[in-house]
């Protein structure tokens, strides 16, 4: 019983922790054929740190895939990204009542409040990422994560970038299905 529980448990919990990374692609295009590629960045972006950090680590992941980056008119892909980062308020808090009494027997008055206290960050901040392939005209290949990152220290921005942009791009170029 105690083993069915824990069980139990660890599965509710790896359920909980699931990714919402979602990977689509055209299964008419060669991929193997792709060997270049070019870097379109975003028009308007207002954190422009993090968009220089999504750029560099899209470029390096496609790189260590083989394949060279080129400019647009000579490129056999052209790259594009749409990232949005989002704020959750956190719900972590430690509640206390207080209260009080007084009163006969045949009645009484009694107060009581209860204080919230704030625990830890008090919002939870996700990147989401979008990476779009495009041959010529049309898509090819798209794929979508979000990870929750912590933006007060640029190393761990930069290391939690490096893995949404890895764990997208792990699924590119998609394996012929036979």
């Amino acid at each position: 019983m105690k083993r069915t529980f824990l069980l139990l448990m660890v599965s509710v919990i790896c359920w909980g922790c699931s990714t919402t990374r979602q990977i689509d692609y055209d299964k008419a295009v060669s991929f193997s054929n792709i060997q270049s590629f070019s870097l379109d960045l975003p028009v308007d972006s207002p954190d422009q740190l993090r968009s220089t950090l999504l750029s560099n680590s899209i470029e390096q992941n496609l790189t260590a895939k083989g394949l060279h980056k080129t400019e647009a008119s000579q490129s056999d892909i052209a790259v594009s990204y749409f990232a949005v980062t989002s704020t959750e308020p956190s719900n972590s808090s430690f509640s206390i009542g207080l209260g009080t009494g007084f009163g006969g027997r045949s009645g009484g008055i009694s107060l009581g409040s209860i204080v919230s206290l704030p625990l830890g960050k008090q919002e939870t901040i996700y990147q989401s990422l979008r990476i779009d392939i495009q041959q010529g005209d049309r898509i090819i290949w798209s794929g979508i994560d979000e990870i929750e990152i912590d933006s007060g220290n640029s190393i761990e921005l930069q290391t939690k970038i490096d893995e949404l942009v890895a764990k997208i791009l792990a699924s590119f170029p998609p394996t012929p299905e036979s």
